[in-house]
């Protein structure tokens, strides 16, 4: 039994909740069903952890019915009941959670009954708890607001037949329903095509561009009250950033991130972090090197102000602490690395957090030209389930075999590293899988230099390398090459 969903969801609940739940299970209006009652109370004995060989369901069934011959339809029917209550409590959690969408829920019934003494009471009390998060929940201030105004506007149009008068009938109703779902509809919008625009740079997304390009042409060139909304404009700036590449959105998202941190949310900061790292980055393939520095203060600020990660995540996402690390590692922040990794190490997901760290740690040694020791530290990394530390850890792995001259594994994992990025092309985009395949070009051209007996062409790896912009370990390969070349103009 310990397989099924339910059993999930019944580890998910803290002792409150699971107390709770027994009093929602037991309540004659939300269960009828008394052996619904006998699984729960069976099942609750073993919370929190539900690791019991007795989670059978025969056993079950035999503990809750006695000597009754098992029946795995009934077993399978209260096994339903009981998850279909645990669904509908976890509804009423939810629900609990957001006061304002509950009492706007109640004035929606209030006003289907036309209940108008209390309704009009509710509706005051209601639109001034909305007024209250103006400031910290834009997005839910006008979505609120929306349902809010059309609540009115619902009222509006029994009452005035009620009273056989227009006296209670608001024109601007209408304008301010419009405008508060647009308010919130553009910033919806805005919000999930910045993470598009994002994401098309590491996997294949579709998506129709079409629309969201004319919402950006219409806040931009029309009067309009949408531009004011810093939550949208936020976003507005952070698609044009991505797609156009304009430096001054650069720095006016970068101001508003720094001296205006306390107004956005945590993960609206967390996305405008992402985004202006990926900005750096771009500039950096582009030989800009002070976006690197920029980078790296933003890194810092994000971890001093806490937006590291997104409110809802339990754990440092494994990609960002990453680029974290190896952006101070480029810098040669070498002990600021040794503190980041002591301090956040343990927020890294335990299925492949060790790795993570191993990883780092053999980029840090690496960055010092202790390359025996980084091959010590690859080598005992031995189960990689995350595609993309598969495939920077090979890439790391190829240059400590080429910094220790051996060849032969050169050879054989280049052979392997090329076979594994044919396989799963699928899981990058296709800039990404271009990099990670112009990487191994590269690196197959320096060994014909370096241990293949080539003579001349370097020169034009060189100017290639300074020209090719889609490529990982970019600054390693041109330092080999220019090796390489200096080597050449001494003999």
């Amino acid at each position: 039994m310990y397989k099924f969903t339910l059993i999930n969801t019944l580890k998910s609940f803290n002792l409150k909740e699971i107390r709770e739940f027994g009093d929602f299970v037991r309540s004659p209006f939300f269960n009828k069903n008394q052996a619904a009652v006998k699984l729960f109370d069976y099942l609750r004995k073993y919370y929190p952890d539900f690791n019991s060989g007795k989670l059978r369901k025969e056993i079950a069934y035999k503990e809750m019915f006695g000597k009754s011959d098992y029946s795995e339809s009934f077993m399978k029917t209260i096994i339903h009941i009981l998850s279909n209550l645990a669904d509908e409590f976890l509804f009423h959690l939810n629900y609990r959670k957001k006061p304002i969408l509950e009492k706007l829920m109640i004035c929606e019934e209030l006003n289907s009954r036309k209940l108008e003494r209390r309704l009009l009471k509710l509706i005051r009390e209601t639109e001034a708890e909305i007024e209250e998060i103006k400031d910290t929940h834009e997005i839910k201030y006008h979505y609120y607001k929306y349902r809010f105004y059309k609540l009115r506007f619902d009222y509006g149009e029994w009452i005035k037949f009620k009273n056989k008068n227009l006296i209670d009938f608001e024109p601007d109703l209408l304008q301010q329903i419009t405008d508060s779902l647009s308010f919130y509809y553009f910033e919806q919008l805005l919000s999930g095509y910045r993470s598009v625009v994002a994401w098309r740079d590491i996997v294949p997304v579709k998506f129709n561009d079409e629309l969201a390009n004319n919402i950006i042409h219409y806040l931009l060139n029309s009067e309009n009250d949408f531009i004011k909304n810093t939550n949208l404009r936020i976003h507005l700036f952070e698609s044009l950033l991505l797609k156009e590449g304009a430096v001054e959105f650069f720095y006016k998202l970068k101001e508003v991130l720094f001296s205006e941190s306390e107004k956005i949310s945590q993960d609206d900061k967390f996305s405008l972090m992402s985004v202006l790292n990926q900005y750096c980055s771009k500039k950096g393939t582009h030989g800009v090197s002070s976006f690197l520095q920029e980078r790296f203060q933003i890194y810092k600020q994000a971890l001093g102000k806490n937006f590291y990660k997104l409110k809802s995540h339990l754990y440092f996402d494994q990609i960002l602490f990453g680029n974290i690390a190896q952006t101070a590692i480029i810098l040669k922040e070498f002990d600021w690395v040794e503190n980041f990794i002591n301090k956040y190490g343990s927020e890294l997901p335990p299925d492949n957090g060790g790795i993570v760290i191993t990883y780092i740690k053999a980029r840090l040694q690496f960055a010092k030209s202790e390359f025996k020791k980084t091959l010590e530290m690859l080598t005992s990394i031995k189960s990689i389930i995350h595609i993309p530390y598969k495939t920077v850890i090979r890439n790391l792995m190829l240059m400590v075999y080429y910094e220790l001259s051996y060849f032969e594994q050169c050879e054989y994992l280049l052979a392997s590293c090329k076979k594994f990025l044919v396989t799963n092309k699928n899981n990058f985009s296709r800039d990404g899988i271009k990099k990670y395949e112009n990487f191994l070009k590269y690196y197959s051209k320096l060994l014909n230099f370096k241990f293949r007996g080539k003579k001349d062409g370097i020169e034009n790896v060189i100017v290639q390398l300074q020209t090719d912009i889609i490529i990982v370990e970019r600054r390693w390969l041109l330092e080999k090459a220019l090796a390489i070349e200096k080597e050449k103009t001494k003999l």
